[in-house]
């Protein structure tokens, strides 16, 4: 059995499930795997329990590979248990395959290799495997630059599936908010003496479609988004409901937040009394589409494939995006289905995943070669 497929399945196995994350538990494969092969790493938390692991190979310009260790719930709909890794023709079952805990064995297998040769290396290899991603990345990789933990020249985050085809180099801006409604509780037979807040809530969903931020447009990104994600109101069946909260995922490709917070707010000024509670925000990011990183992935991905990738916007975030906000060139790339992640019976091709390991010790290989002219 290949070595990153039996790294895979180990991950699998440990639910690191967020919220709560658990990441120690996937951390200490990573760290065992690093002990067993001389790999020296350090492990860091911000919260107990909330682990991130990184190890260098080598000295000189640092390249980051960067992949998670949380994963989504299971959700309902799979064939099997989610934490209890299963192969089908071909394919590894279980949460995490694709997203990011495939990714992640590949790069420890590459890791691995690289120790061998670490004497012909003349520049520095960075491998984290960091907390919290699914969740904002509070207490992985935000973490990890904010401490001057991480600090790479360059970094390839092998976070957005595509079967190894895509290359993100933009991303949409994003922010998670809950909005709660206040209206005015009355009895269900006489809905005309209350306010319902339910309703409110509604009448905001309805409206914010028709926002300029959502009219604007971007030649990779394209338009905006939103979604109304969790909705918690009501009593009874007989009772006008006084307040309602709901949940909601914005996101918009050109400006910043506050300019799309100020015309949110002003919507819900114009139904009633609102309150808005921002959890988390991260700005639209973009870098030439030309740059080197670009160029060794294609050359390399090509060489292996028979296909040059091509580069693309991605409607999600990666931690590609704390990268950038700190003046770091990073682009993200990786294996797997782009429609699998956080979906039930999330697998991957175990063929794909070795040449993923492929690719990526070559790039390695390629950057150690040119690291004096980047």
């Amino acid at each position: 059995m290949k070595e990153e497929v039996k790294l895979l399945k180990e991950l699998i196995m440990q639910d690191t499930t967020n919220p709560l994350g658990n990441e120690y538990r996937a951390a200490k494969v990573v760290t065992d795997f690093f002990d067993e092969n001389k790999i020296s790493y350090n492990t860091y938390e911000k919260v107990k329990g909330r682990t991130n692991v990184v190890a260098r190979i080598g000295n000189g310009k640092k390249l980051l590979f960067a992949a998670h260790l949380d994963v989504v719930p299971g959700g309902d709909g799979w064939d099997t248990n989610a934490f209890k890794p299963v192969i089908k023709k071909n394919r590894l079952y279980g949460r995490g395959a694709v997203d990011n805990k495939g990714p992640l064995a590949s790069m420890l297998v590459v890791a691995k290799y690289l120790k061998k040769i670490e004497h012909k290396l003349k520049v520095q290899i960075v491998f984290a495997a960091v907390a919290d991603e699914e969740l904002g990345n509070v207490n992985g990789m935000k973490f990890l630059m904010d401490e001057g933990i991480l600090n790479p020249d360059y970094a390839i985050i092998p976070d957005i599936s595509g079967n190894c085809l895509d290359i993100d180099v933009a991303e949409k801006g994003s922010f998670f908010f809950n909005l709660t409604a206040y209206g005015k509780q009355a009895h269900g037979s006489r809905p005309d003496l209350g306010i319902n807040a339910i309703e409110m809530i509604y009448e905001f969903n309805n409206m914010i479609r028709k926002s300029n931020f959502l009219k604007q447009t971007h030649k990779i990104l394209g338009k905006g988004s939103v979604n109304l994600g969790l909705i918690d109101g009501g009593a009874k069946h007989n009772m006008v409901p006084g307040k309602c909260k709901a949940g909601f995922d914005v996101r918009y490709v050109k400006g910043n937040m506050d300019i799309v917070l100020t015309e949110l707010k002003d919507i819900a000024e114009k139904i009633g009394k609102f309150e808005f509670e921002i959890l988390n925000h991260h700005g639209p990011t973009e870098v030439d589409p030309n740059n080197v990183l670009v160029k060794l992935i294609q050359k390399n991905v090509k060489k292996t494939m028979g296909k040059t990738p091509k580069t693309i916007g991605l409607e999600g975030s990666t931690v590609c995006k704390d990268l950038i906000d700190k003046g770091i060139l990073a682009v993200g790339w990786s294996c797997g289905d782009k429609e699998l992640p956080h979906c039930a019976n999330e697998s991957i091709d175990i063929t794909e995943l070795s040449q993923f390991t492929l690719i990526l010790r070559n790039i390695v290989l390629d950057f150690n070669k040119s690291f004096l002219k980047l």
